[in-house]
């Protein structure tokens, strides 16, 4: 058997780059723009979603983290739509 380093490094690295974006609900606003309000306005619609563990981890009962690159394009595709359906 060979251990394939290279491939394990590149795979860390991506981890720890993604990792960087995860943040507790009580840092969200300090990372994007966007409401309590509007998170639990926006949060059921992406609990619907096949991928909703892509946007939001549930840590446990009290804690989620959201990647909030991805919950902020959530948001916009949001707005866009409801402004749409106005």
């Amino acid at each position: 058997m060979q251990f394939n380093t290279s491939e394990q490094d590149e795979a860390y690295e991506k981890f720890l780059a993604e990792r960087k974006f995860w943040v507790y609900e009580k840092d969200l606003p300090s990372k994007i723009n966007i409401s309590k309000y509007m998170l639990k306005k926006i949060e059921p619609e992406i609990m619907k979603l096949e991928n909703s563990y892509d946007l939001i981890r549930i840590v446990n009962q009290r804690l989620k983290k959201y990647h909030y690159a991805r919950v902020e394009m959530f948001l916009h595709l949001y707005n866009d739509s409801q402004k749409k359906g106005a």
